[in-house]
């Protein structure tokens, strides 16, 4: 089954995420607990961040013919149509391109609905991180 939920979701199913379907976490839409079954129908597969999201915030997953859609507890839509797959077909690696990057999924993917995201997004605009005495490069002469 997860190999076969990998392939149908491709990447995290969250509005914005491309972390490939094989790292990710397979999520219960109906959660376990509550009697909802290990079926396709009721499985997608979120990365662990946006499986915490998920989570956290009640968001509402639903399968449809083309892919998932998300929405807010309140039934708000979660920014995004749902995937079409196909359209990648030609690039079938594109998904991890940035897969680093694949969390930077606009202004309020991740919270309450009007929410904006805390700090700037582009690495060329982000503050440079201190460097911490055990992190300081020495360099030796050479013998």
């Amino acid at each position: 089954m997860v190999t076969a939920l990998e392939l149908r979701d491709k990447t995290c199913t969250y509005p914005g995420c491309r972390i490939p379907a094989a790292w990710t976490d397979k999520h219960h839409l109906i959660h376990w607990a509550n009697g909802g079954p290990t079926t396709e129908w009721n499985m997608v597969c979120a990365c662990r961040h946006h499986h915490t999201v998920i989570h956290r915030h009640g968001h509402i997953g639903t399968v449809t013919p083309n892919g998932v859609e998300w929405t807010r507890a309140d039934g708000t839509p979660i920014g995004n149509q749902p995937r079409h797959h196909a359209a990648n077909a030609d690039t079938p690696n594109a998904h991890i391109a940035d897969a680093y990057g694949a969390h930077d999924d606009g202004a309020d993917v991740d919270g309450p609905a009007g929410s904006q995201p805390s700090g700037p997004s582009d690495p060329a605009t982000m503050p440079k991180r201190k460097t911490l005495p055990g992190e300081q490069l020495t360099l030796s002469p050479s013998r």
